[in-house]
């Protein structure tokens, strides 16, 4: 019966079981989810050194920085993120009046394939260096994250476990970025706390990965791009994405959340090359995504109300903002 359909639920757990099997689901009506994972979200600690987010220490630095990404109401800030909780800085003048400035893009010759050397398609791949700690704002996430305007901070790497989910109804912060092909029927976001623009899940189903959506839905793993995709927790999932969004958007769910999407690189200490290949996890980035079922994402502004403030209390009128390497951001007008 309807008492018993998930709101929330999630089919692989960290690190992956030997075999396949579906974990405790949270039943509808529960207002947040419990017992997702028999391993749950692993926290980020933050570094013990004094210096650890040095950034947002300058006095009135991280209030003046709430106050610009939350609104004139962020006076009281006991209520509002600490630095050690946001994943986005979508405003960098407080990296600017500390003197931190982002990490240097690094050119190389061409972008190597996970398995194999430099692609002669690709002339030209930008990378970015890893931060040395998770307290240290760095520059590039992903081709489709905000990238002119934004710098990233506490990102989970392939070392940790998942992104807790969020229940049906709940209120996230993303961001957005147009521009990319493979969103016709559906909008996708990263789920990045501090980004001060909100987006309502309605009823939602949380899985680890793309191929636990498609095993779900599908009842099929999805077509590898690369040998090493099932070894490095890599899946992409290009075919059957457009075939399971379509089948969870007939099944009545609202949107779908990816807690650990591991595709995102950064150059570390065996360079990007070797980041590709596997062979520095704490290099391979895993931000969580949620997916909007039957809401066109193309545009820089998909048509879906979206809300700005501390708990999403205001209302968002959505423009062009900065950009990503693919097509121009979402940002709240005023």
């Amino acid at each position: 019966g309807d008492d018993d359909a998930p709101a929330t639920l999630t089919y692989r757990s960290f690190p992956p079981p030997p075999q396949w099997a579906p974990a405790t689901h949270l039943l509808a009506g529960r207002d947040r989810p419990v017992a997702i994972w028999r391993r749950g979200g692993t926290p980020l600690v933050a570094p013990a050194d004094a210096d650890a987010y040095a950034w947002a220490k300058r006095p009135g630095a991280w209030a003046e920085h709430l106050r610009t990404v939350y609104g004139a109401a962020a006076n009281d800030t006991r209520a509002y993120p600490r630095p050690e909780d946001v994943e986005i800085l979508p405003d960098l003048r407080i990296l600017q009046a500390t003197g931190h400035g982002s990490p240097r893009l690094v050119k190389t010759r061409g972008e190597p394939s996970p398995s194999g050397p430099v692609d002669a398609a690709h002339p030209t791949y930008m990378s970015d260096t890893c931060p040395r700690r998770r307290d240290l704002p760095f520059k590039r996430l992903n081709w489709h994250a905000p990238f002119s305007n934004a710098a990233y901070v506490n990102i989970r790497s392939a070392l940790d476990g998942p992104a807790a989910p969020a229940a049906n109804g709940s209120w996230v912060e993303v961001t957005h970025c147009g521009g990319s092909k493979f969103e016709e029927s559906s909008a996708w976001f990263y789920a990045l706390r501090g980004s001060g623009i909100s987006l309502n899940l309605g009823k939602t189903l949380a899985f680890e990965n793309h191929q636990d959506a498609s095993i779900y839905f599908l009842g099929r793993p999805c077509r590898p791009l690369f040998s090493n995709n099932e070894k490095m927790g890599v899946f992409q999932c290009n075919d059957e994405i457009p075939v399971f969004v379509t089948a969870a958007a007939k099944a009545g769910w609202d949107s779908l959340q990816f807690t650990r999407h591991c595709d995102a690189f950064c150059d570390g200490t065996a360079g990007i090359h070797g980041a590709l290949r596997g062979q520095t996890p704490e290099s391979q980035l895993c931000p969580a995504e949620v997916v909007l079922t039957g809401v066109a994402g193309a545009p820089t502004c998909p048509t879906v109300a979206l809300r700005r403030g501390l708990g999403a209390a205001e209302p968002c009128q959505c423009k062009r903002g900065g950009r990503s390497q693919r097509g121009a951001c979402a940002v709240c007008r005023g």
